[in-house]
């Protein structure tokens, strides 16, 4: 697995930013990401609401990430 990933998770409806995601899927996709090891940064098509329900489950180990941001180790 890598290390760092730096995506979106297309989890947002439209224009609202309202979450498509079910509890169930969120609960599922948050367990799967963490067992990976790897810290996420999540863009904008991840969604406010989807990316605040991810990181209840997954903590420190996602973080919204956005133009002009820099990433150092």
């Amino acid at each position: 697995y890598p290390d760092v990933v730096v995506s979106g998770f297309h989890l947002a409806a439209g224009g609202a930013g309202r979450c498509m995601a079910d509890e169930g899927y969120l609960d599922a996709l948050a367990r799967r990401l963490l067992d990976t090891g790897a810290q996420f940064y999540s863009c904008h098509c991840t969604g406010p609401e989807a990316l605040d329900k991810l990181r209840a489950r997954m903590g420190n180990r996602l973080q919204a990430i956005s133009t002009g941001m820099v990433l150092e180790p």
